[in-house]
């Protein structure tokens, strides 16, 4: 079909799309034609594009220029012919590269001669050589067993990979193996389960995780324990309150308490003078001992003192020796062992004495055996014989009738001459007559008669004897003291009169029943009250207010200070400016206020403001409460000393446990199918030790293994556990 001629041709519009294929005999329109266009300029690349005409734009190509450096072409042919010159160029150099590959002198891997080492990489640099291929890693065989040292970088083969995994299956235990890929098996550990039991695990971590866990708990519990330990409720010092005596095992047996450490005895300090007496059982200080001490030394003598130790100096004695002369000794003993052996001669020097006298031979007063004439003195010179005695003049009975002119006379002898009357005095005392009455005695002369020498006669109810001149003048000293404090006391009254409210030393009626007030200003409107001091109120029942401005309104408080105010019932504020507001309280010292109900705030600016404590300080201004001694009983209060022996003792406790978890964990077990193995291991921790004992047995099929253990550790502690595990 023609649509035209040689000069006119006209367009085919509106012409569908042909088929196109390798049969295909269809007309194709410009899209198509575009299309195939744009894919060809797309494959050429280079940048080619379709022109408006349907042609395809020249492409700019890139390509090296043999030397390193690049240019650009504007054909495939172009490009072709460069990348074949440059392929025949890279070809030779292949070639070459090839045959020094084979000979060892190029590459990465080389050998500069036959037999000589191979190097890899000997002249690059990089960190690693990495074998692995498109199918994954490569075995790396014929490896020589490489020497195994800190300082080595030799690779080791399997064998002694082999080794080393054996021996780390051992270090691990727990029935860990070495498998045939050099893996190694998971461990089973036995441990506890947190609760009291125990579990399995199977690996390191786990086990680690598990110990973890169960630290981390135990220093929780520690820590609660310290922190009872810290408050005085748990261990053998305890403190129930703030206050409160401490106790020392008050819980416990034992009939001692020992302070000693690894480093010998230790010294107790900070302790109070204890009781001295036959019932008391407290401990004494230093200074009471050393008190004691120097009693003792000065009950010894002898020049004794008191050594900085305590201990006793020995003292020196003068002492006689037995001859005559003296000697010195330094012990009471041998002061005692001297006057012993001396006294012993003098018993023997007095017994023999004692006879001589009792048989008349020896003294002043002797006897002649044969005559048996007694002689006084007759060997001593002297002109009288004095029997006075220290209760005075002796009488001299049994004497018979002198005859001789140097002979004693008796009183009988004397009435006969006339000298004595009946009684025996001389004539001319004062004598009651012979058959008179004696209810009297007349004195004669008629200005009377002066008694000198008058002994002081009894004064009593009923005594009748004479009293002397001195007794009188006492009397008279003491009714002229007595007359002067009866007017003292008189003018002291008149005081009273003139002002009841503020007459010094006395008490005036106060407003409140049965009250009384002292000073002015003062009000006692409680009954039974009492104000004393300026400006003093006791507005409680049974209440005391004593001092300038002091205020007692609790029933039955006490205020004692200026300023002082116990307003809560059964209070006291005892001190200038105290406060006790709280019922049953107590404030003693300067500015110490006890609000809470049954407080006590004891010292200055102490604040005790909760119910049922007592206070030493305030906030900011506490005090220590020291020379404690260690509680006993439960609710007593624990020194520094007994809560760190608690503490001390607890950490031990919780590392011996751990010492001992360690032994366990460290026993191997049975590896071998159809046997039983017996492990046993040991571990420190902490400063103690544990120790522990197992046996395993793995079954003849291998597949079970079952482990019992026990464990005890250097705090006494024994424990057990058991296991079993399955292989598959």
């Amino acid at each position: 079909m023609s649509v035209g001629n040689s000069t006119t041709q006209r367009k085919i519009v509106n012409m569908a799309a042909g088929n196109v294929s390798a049969t295909s005999t269809d007309a194709v329109n410009g899209a198509q034609l575009h299309g195939v266009a744009d894919s060809v300029a797309s494959a050429i690349g280079g940048g080619s594009t379709v022109n408006a005409d349907g042609s395809i734009s020249a492409p700019s190509f890139t390509v090296g220029d043999g030397s390193g450096g690049s240019k650009i072409v504007n054909s495939i042919g172009d490009a072709v012919t460069n990348l074949d010159g440059r392929t025949t160029t890279n070809e030779g150099a292949i070639s070459k590269l090839a045959d020094e590959l084979s000979s060892g002198t190029l590459g990465l891997v080389q050998q500069t001669s036959a037999g000589a080492d191979l190097t890899v990489g000997a002249n690059t640099d990089g960190a690693a050589v990495n074998f692995a291929g498109t199918a994954g890693t490569r075995k790396l065989t014929g490896i020589t067993a490489g020497d195994v040292s800190a300082a080595s970088t030799d690779a080791v083969n399997g064998s002694q990979l082999h080794g080393v995994s054996d021996s780390v299956a051992s270090a691990i235990g727990g029935g860990t193996m070495v498998n045939p890929d050099g893996s190694i098996s998971a461990p089973s550990f036995t441990v506890g389960d947190g609760s009291g039991g125990t579990t399995i695990v199977h690996s390191i971590g786990d086990a680690v995780s598990n110990l973890d866990g169960r630290t981390t708990t135990n220093e929780g519990d520690i820590k609660k324990l310290a922190d009872e330990l810290g408050s005085g409720t748990v261990g053998l010092v305890q403190q129930a309150a703030a206050g409160a005596d401490l106790t020392v095992g008050a819980n416990t047996d034992g009939a001692a308490v020992n302070f000693s450490g690894t480093a010998g005895d230790r010294k107790l300090t900070g302790i109070a003078a204890g009781d001295v007496s036959t019932a008391s059982t407290d401990a004494v200080n230093g200074s009471q001992l050393h008190g004691v001490s120097e009693s003792v030394a000065s009950a010894i003598g002898g020049g004794a003192t008191v050594n900085p130790d305590g201990s006793i100096s020995a003292p020196s004695f003068t002492v006689g020796d037995g001859s005559g002369g003296s000697t010195t000794v330094h012990s009471i003993g041998d002061v005692v062992t001297n006057l012993d052996g001396r006294t012993t001669t003098n018993e023997g020097a007095i017994s023999k004495l004692a006879d001589q006298l009792g048989s008349g031979t020896i003294g002043l007063v002797q006897q002649e055996p044969t005559s048996g004439a007694i002689t006084v003195g007759a060997g001593v010179g002297g002109s009288t014989v004095n029997f006075a005695g220290s209760g005075g003049l002796r009488t001299l009975s049994g004497v018979a009738n002198g005859v001789g002119d140097d002979d004693v006379v008796t009183v009988s002898q004397l009435r006969a001459t006339g000298l004595i009357d009946y009684t025996g005095k001389e004539v001319g005392a004062v004598t009651y007559d012979s058959g008179l009455s004696f209810d009297s005695v007349t004195f004669a002369g008629s200005n009377g008669t002066v008694l000198h020498r008058v002994g002081a006669g009894e004064i009593s109810a009923t005594s009748m004897d004479a009293v002397n001149g001195s007794q009188l003048y006492a009397l008279q000293e003491r009714f002229g003291e007595l007359s002067g404090r009866v007017d003292d006391l008189s003018d002291r009254l008149g005081d009273v009169e003139a002002d009841p409210g503020t007459g010094p030393g006395t008490g005036a009626p106060g407003t409140g029943e049965g009250s009384t007030i002292v000073g002015e200003g003062a009000d006692a409107s409680g009954k039974n009250g009492s104000a004393i001091g300026n400006g003093a109120v006791a507005s409680g029942d049974n209440s005391s207010a004593i001092g300038q401005g002091s205020v007692a309104s609790g029933d039955n408080s006490s205020a004692i200070g200026q300023g002082s105010v116990a307003s809560g019932s059964n209070s006291s504020a005892i001190g200038q400016g105290s406060v006790a507001s709280g019922n049953n309280s107590s404030a003693v010292g300067q500015g110490s206020v006890a609000s809470g109900n049954n407080a006590v705030a004891l010292g200055t600016g102490s604040v005790a403001d909760r119910d049922n404590a007592v206070s030493v300080g305030s906030a900011g201004n506490e005090r220590q409460i020291t020379n404690v001694a260690a509680g006993t009983a439960p609710t007593d209060a624990v020194n520094l000393q007994q809560m760190n022996n608690a503490v001390s003792s607890a950490r031990q406790d919780a590392m011996g446990g751990v010492a001992a978890a360690m032994a366990v964990a460290g026993l191997p077990q049975s590896t071998q199918p159809g046997r039983t193995f017996m492990a046993m291991g040991a571990s420190t921790y902490g400063g103690e030790y544990g120790t522990a004992m197992g046996l395993s047995y793995m079954t003849r099929d291998g597949k079970w293994t079952v482990k019992a253990a026990v464990n005890t550790s250097s705090r006494g502690e024994v424990g057990g556990v058991i296991g079993g595990g399955f292989y598959w």
